[in-house]
């Protein structure tokens, strides 16, 4: 059902993957839809696929260019959500990554979301209900082999977001995060699903309409966060079983079968 007053919601990362997936999902439940993304060219087509949604090239590291790109979605008005899902990671031995590579990491993964919930944030106490939505991964739940300086950057951004939830409800906005394994799929499931993505795709379907259909579900969760109302402010204690942990290892990290993961499995 389409609101009388469409209401606003503003994601970075969204040239491809959920961030594209919860922006097509917005829309169509009548959301004015802001578009951000390094990938102008990517940017450019799914706006037009949106009916000329807005949109944006923005680097999330770059401070004066996200308060620039806020202010020309919102102008003076009110920005009902924030989606900050632009993220990067590299997979691989700590040392075989370069110093630059693991900054990169940190500065958008972390630094970028720093910097747009604080660009977003006059827009965000104009609206009457705001919400912002973080990115956040099961890797910040215990630090994944092959992928540290992600998962360092995820426990920055769980730690930050739960911060911000009870700091910021004296403002009246809603600081949440998501991830793809914690919230919407157990790693056992979504690594079916992954493979009966894969074989969509690549059995004639559309072009990408396997990959579409893993993330769904993620700006489905998104999508909900968005549109409910504030709940009772608690801390979260998640630990997961040591068997869980080595199968979310097996799905990020393929390859990494050694004796570390089979401990871990057997404990």
């Amino acid at each position: 059902m389409i609101p009388a007053t469409p209401k606003s919601i503003l994601i970075t990362g969204t040239a491809s993957g959920i961030g594209l997936a919860t922006a097509r999902h917005f829309h169509q439940h009548g959301w004015r839809v802001g578009l951000l993304d390094i990938n102008e060219t990517a940017l450019a087509d799914l706006a037009r696929d949106l009916d000329g949604a807005w949109f944006h090239p923005l680097d999330v590291t770059d401070a004066e260019a996200r308060t620039q790109a806020v202010s020309a979605f919102t102008g003076a008005g009110a920005l009902d959500a924030l989606f900050n899902c632009a993220g990067i990671l590299r997979m691989g031995r700590f040392e075989a990554i370069s110093a630059e590579q693991h900054k990169r990491i940190i500065d958008i993964n972390v630094t970028g979301l720093v910097n747009m919930s604080l660009a977003a944030l006059p827009a965000l106490r104009r609206a009457d209900a705001p919400v912002v939505i973080n990115m956040s991964s099961a890797s910040a739940l215990y630090g994944v082999p092959h992928l540290a300086s992600y998962s360092a950057s995820k426990f920055a951004v769980r730690g930050l977001t739960e911060a911000l939830n009870i700091e910021w409800k004296r403002l009246g906005i809603r600081v949440v995060d998501k991830s793809l394994f914690g919230h919407f799929t157990p790693p056992r499931c979504c690594w079916k699903s992954r493979q009966r993505a894969s074989r969509t795709a690549g059995s004639g379907g559309a072009k990408g309409k396997g990959r579409g259909a893993l993330w769904r579900p993620c700006a489905l969760r998104v999508f909900s966060s968005a549109t409910r109302r504030a709940g009772p402010t608690f801390f979260r204690w998640r630990v997961p079983p040591a068997r869980d942990y080595a199968c979310l290892c097996r799905w990020t990290t393929p390859h990494n079968r050694n004796h570390d993961l089979t401990t871990l499995s057997t404990r």
